[in-house]
């Protein structure tokens, strides 16, 4: 009802809501009572300089102690430390649903200490039933696919991606210049001459396009539904500064339905077909 919380509904995942919370900001609701979060509260602004707010929806940490599953959202750019409502072993749950954070994550698991950041190939060789992936923020990744990439000529072996839903960031470049200039590393010969794209969704990365099984000529896509459930209370563990549930560590689990849905489209790219030539199949077709 109140329009703080208003301001919450139908906001996409891992995209700022149209009240933007304030990073290292804690709200206390009047009606509670502290009890352990007073602990809580001196810690984060005596030892971390937090600050109140009074407005719960642009914390980024709401002090409540009832017993509904928690929420959390970025706090401007960063998914990092101090900028999620929940820190601890929830604070990348919304990384997941980001393309780029995905990956990023993926390349993170692989670093050891004293050896070269991952690189493409190492994501390879580490997860070979992914596409091969370049992540465009990383300069090992920007060198290693500007080497990759030819300057100039037709192309259909690498798509681009930024971190948006439902196509709005996917694009595959019909040749190697528009591809290039799309990621901001046109080759040097060209001049110039071509101005950068302007899109709504900053390119994130470049992946090789995996090839579909074709049937009567169209992509054939399998789509495997999970369900995830969470056991257990969620309540702050004022001692250790982070969520809790109770004696156990966070546990999940995961069930897979038994059938995949197979979804077959013209085209290379899912949402980039139209409605009307999607035909979706089921396994007794096979």
């Amino acid at each position: 009802g109140s329009p703080e919380a208003s301001a919450m509904d139908g906001a996409p995942c891992g995209e700022p809501a149209v009240v933007e919370c304030e990073a290292r900001t804690l709200y206390l609701p009047p009606s509670e009572p502290l009890s352990e979060m007073h602990f809580a509260r001196e810690f984060l602004i005596q030892e971390h300089g937090w600050k109140e707010t009074p407005i719960s929806d642009r914390a980024a940490f709401v002090m409540a102690v009832g017993d509904a599953p928690p929420e959390k959202r970025t706090c401007g750019d960063s998914l990092g430390e101090g900028n999620t409502r929940i820190p601890g072993p929830f604070g990348r749950e919304l990384e997941v649903c980001q393309k780029h954070k995905l990956f990023a994550r993926m390349a993170d698991y692989l670093v050891r200490p004293g050896s070269a950041a991952p690189s493409p190939d190492d994501l390879a060789a580490a997860f070979p039933w992914l596409p091969r992936t370049y992540l465009l923020d990383r300069p090992e990744h920007a060198a290693s696919v500007d080497t990759a990439l030819p300057c100039e000529g037709p192309q259909s072996s690498y798509i681009v991606k930024g971190d948006a839903h439902g196509g709005r960031a996917v694009w595959l470049p019909n040749t190697y210049e528009e591809l290039r200039l799309l990621v901001g590393l046109p080759c040097k010969a060209a001049g110039g001459a071509a101005a950068a794209p302007v899109v709504e969704h900053r390119p994130r990365l470049v992946q090789e396009v995996v090839k579909s099984v074709l049937w009567d000529g169209a992509s054939l896509m399998a789509r495997v539904f999970l369900v995830v459930l969470r056991r257990g209370r969620t309540r702050l563990n004022a001692d250790r500064g982070r969520w809790s549930l109770g004696l156990r560590p966070p546990s999940y689990e995961l069930h897979i339905f038994d059938e995949a849905l197979f979804t077959q489209y013209p085209g290379s790219v899912r949402d980039s077909a139209a409605e009307e030539a999607v035909i979706r199949r089921n396994s007794s077709e096979f």
